[in-house]
């Protein structure tokens, strides 16, 4: 058992410098559909325990390590989830946390960064969760959703929802017409009983909409359960009592947006859509 008393999960999937650290905890997702590299032979795995969902991570994505880490690991009073190319910055400059989101840096700063991206207790400062600052749309979340993913994908969610929260499908659908902050990437870091109580609410239906939805041969197209989630858990935000720190997120690696760093939410308002 790992003897950590909080650790930082950060979910791997494809080969890239693994961050050092004592507070992080490095996981290979999908471990369960993979041979072993030798590049990832000290990570965890996803696949631990009789109750994971490894194969699910193609849908899942970095949930699927934020579940093992729920299911395998109760000594850790303190948990989360971050991605091999995202991180919080717990301790930001004044820039970073004024003007700039999201932040892209070379691989060959990963080492310099680290202690920027080390994420303890303390850092919570009283709040229950540390989270990603908002993104902010045009359009509402449910018209976003539409524009880039399958209508079904929602119909099935809002169906295991129904099931799994009963009466809570009418604020979810105002939230998504009204809403235009999306709250990204998954990421999170909070008291285990916070982070718990996110997973229980979470998993039942997200797992149960996933199955229903099954496959699809596009590896962009087949993250459906994975954006479903970053939905949920900003309604889940907003629905909620939860006292919130809001980090900003640097990423490491090519930039998939613009190049250089933009006043917070510029980047979405200057987007054609």
């Amino acid at each position: 058992m790992d003897r950590r008393s909080f650790a930082l999960p950060v979910a791997y999937h494809l080969e890239a410098p693994v961050v050092q650290g004592a507070e992080f905890a490095p996981y290979l997702g999908g471990a369960a559909l993979k041979t072993p590299e030798a590049w990832a032979q000290n990570l965890l795995r996803d696949d631990e325990g009789s109750d994971q969902v490894s194969a699910r991570n193609p849908h899942l994505s970095e949930l699927s390590v934020l579940y093992s880490a729920w299911k395998n690991h109760p000594e850790w009073t303190h948990y989360g989830i971050a991605h091999y190319r995202r991180f919080f910055v717990a301790r930001p400059n004044w820039i970073q946390q004024t003007l700039i989101q999201p932040e892209y840096l070379p691989w060959s700063a990963l080492e310099k960064w680290t202690p920027a991206f080390t994420v303890t207790p303390d850092d919570l400062r009283g709040a229950d969760l540390i989270v990603s600052t908002t993104r902010t749309y045009r359009e509402s979340l449910r018209a976003d959703y539409l524009r880039w993913h399958e209508p079904r994908d929602l119909d099935v969610l809002e169906a295991a929802m129904e099931r799994h929260h009963p009466g809570l499908r009418d604020a979810w659908n105002r939230f998504l017409d009204r809403s235009h902050d999306l709250t990204p990437f998954n990421m999170l870091f909070g008291s285990r009983s916070q982070v718990d109580r996110y997973c229980e609410w979470l998993f039942p239906m997200l797992l149960e909409a996933d199955a229903e939805l099954g496959t699809r041969p596009d590896g962009y197209a087949a993250r459906h359960a994975s954006f479903l989630a970053e939905r949920l858990f900003s309604f889940y935000l907003h629905q909620y009592p939860i006292t919130l720190r809001r980090v900003p997120v640097v990423q490491l690696g090519t930039a998939t947006g613009f190049r250089y760093p933009l006043i917070h939410g510029a980047y979405d308002r200057l987007k054609r859509r």
